[in-house]
Order: structure tokens, then C-alpha cells, then sequence
């Protein structure tokens, strides 16, 4: 497998899907695209390469499929989470950003450390 086809591979899945979910769940919720949730949207994926890269548990090309989608998954029910709480102001609009970025950061772990290495 080629270096090219292991970046593009997942980056495709977790970006449709996660930008469809996402934009879905921010125009039901009438809320413009905040700063903190691009940031929720693109920081674990980034992290999840970092991890794939340098500590090799043994991953599978399914593995690149389906843990992506996994995360784009959870990120979309962080959203529905993150709007509202928004919208019935829990928490001032940094704290709300940084807590969002955070637990995105905790879901691109977990869901690579947990999924364990998947059949061809």
C-alpha cells in the first residue's frame, strides 16, 4: 500500500462524513460554524495520524476505514452536545470551545487505543 493511498483513504472518510453530519446538525440547530467546533472537527483526526504513524499496534487497511468513521460519528453526537449546550448558555462560550476540544482530543484516543486490529 502506498503512502499516498494511506492519508487519502481515511482523510475522505472522516471528512464527508463528518462534515456532512456536522453541517447537518449545525443548520437544524440554527448555529453558524464556531471557530472551537472546526477545531473539535479537525484536531482528532490529526491526532489519530500522529498515533497510527508512530505507535504500530498492527493496524489494517479496514482499520483506516472504519476507526475514521468511528470518530466522525462521536464527533457528530459532540456536536448535538456542544449546540445544546449552547443554546441554553450552561457554560460561558470559551469554556464551552475548550471543553468541545477537549473531548474530541479523548475520542481520537480512545477510539484508536480500544479498536482492536480488524480483518483484511
Amino acid at each position: 500500500m502506498s503512502f499516498l493511498t494511506f492519508l487519502v483513504i481515511p482523510l475522505l472518510v472522516y471528512a464527508v462524513s463528518t462534515g456532512l453530519g456536522v453541517s447537518i446538525i449545525l443548520w437544524l440547530s440554527k448555529k453558524r460554524f464556531p471557530g472551537d467546533m472546526f477545531a473539535a472537527c479537525l484536531i482528532p483526526i490529526c491526532f489519530w495520524f500522529v498515533l497510527v504513524l508512530i505507535i504500530d499496534k498492527g493496524k489494517t487497511l479496514s482499520n483506516l476505514v472504519f476507526e475514521p468513521f468511528i470518530m466522525a460519528v462521536l464527533l457528530c453526537v459532540l456536536a448535538v452536545v456542544h449546540c445544546v449546550m449552547d443554546g441554553r448558555e450552561f457554560l460561558s462560550k470559551r469554556s464551552l470551545g475548550i471543553m468541545t476540544v477537549g473531548f474530541s482530543i479523548v475520542i481520537a484516543l480512545v477510539v484508536y487505543l480500544l479498536t482492536p486490529a480488524l480483518p483484511e
